[in-house]
């Protein structure tokens, strides 16, 4: 998507908050893609560049946060010996609470033997869609993992593909009861599949949730977003625990190097030098 169109999102997404008396919310997407004159306090350099709210759901800033994401953890990610891509769901729900609710589950479940005994490390990021019938909030997961089951053994290598399919069956029926039974569910949607390296990495780190959907919600938006907000949304662990925390503090940085001298943190607002050298 082009710049212009992900701005004229952006505004729309601006003007629907505002429509629901959400005001605070809106100021926020109001500030990015700003035009702003940087000044080097250090070397005096200039540089023009625009704001960026760096708001996991302004749709201008999405795409920059899921590249970053996606380049911090891909190294990693690409050298699992057994690549494997979960998806786990749960039912809708009009209730933002059911964010924490996938994410507390999601904990439970790296708890149970299905997953402590077969899973060696990974990530997982929570999206949610929403298309008319309440929230759907699921969850995607890169991980290290040969065999996602315990009670179903894994095939034995020079058994015929429609063979092997029966043991996938069993596997993913496995994994689908432990993962409703921690729900509370009676069933629940999974899906598991051999990973197809950076293309599934960049699947698992996009955006947490679309501009668009957001716009065309049903449901009201404002409280969605500020549970997002208030929710850690990617989850390392295992061999790639504390990742993901790093990502979050790295993305609350609103540091900037200069270009000419080098100097970190060195570059601020123009109108806020004037102000200082005007006030001393």
């Amino acid at each position: 998507m082009k710049a212009d169109e992900t701005a004229k999102l952006r505004d729309a997404l601006a003007d629907r908050l505002r429509r629901e008396g959400a005001d605070d919310l809106a100021i926020k997407l109001d500030r990015c893609g700003q035009d702003m004159n940087l000044v080097c306090v250090n070397c005096g350099t200039s540089k023009k560049t625009i704001t960026h709210c760096k708001l996991k759901w302004c749709p201008a800033c999405q795409r920059m946060i899921a590249a970053k994401r996606s380049n911090r953890l891909k190294n990693a990610l690409l050298k699992f010996e057994f690549p494997l891509f979960v998806t786990l769901t749960m039912a809708n729900s009009e209730d933002p609470e059911s964010v924490r609710i996938l994410r507390r589950a999601f904990g439970k479940l790296r708890n149970r033997r299905l997953w402590k005994d077969t899973v060696r490390g990974g990530v997982a990021a929570i999206e949610i869609t929403n298309i008319g019938n309440g929230w759907h909030p699921h969850l995607h997961a890169f991980v290290d993992c040969q065999w996602l089951a315990i009670k179903t053994p894994q095939p034995p290598r020079n058994l015929k593909r429609a063979d092997k399919e029966i043991y996938y069956e069993y596997a993913k029926k496995e994994l689908s009861m432990t993962w409703a039974g921690i729900l509370g569910q009676d069933e629940a949607i999974v899906l598991a599949t051999r990973a197809q390296g950076a293309k599934t990495v960049k699947e698992v780190l996009k955006y947490s949730v679309k501009g668009s959907d957001l716009i065309d919600s049903p449901d009201p938006i404002a409280p969605m977003i500020r549970m997002l907000e208030m929710t850690r949304l990617i989850t390392t662990f295992g061999s790639l625990y504390g990742m993901g925390k790093q990502l979050d503090e790295e993305e609350e940085k609103h540091e900037c190097q200069c270009e000419k001298c080098k100097e970190v943190k060195s570059l601020v607002p123009e109108y806020v030098l004037t102000y200082i050298m005007r006030h001393g």
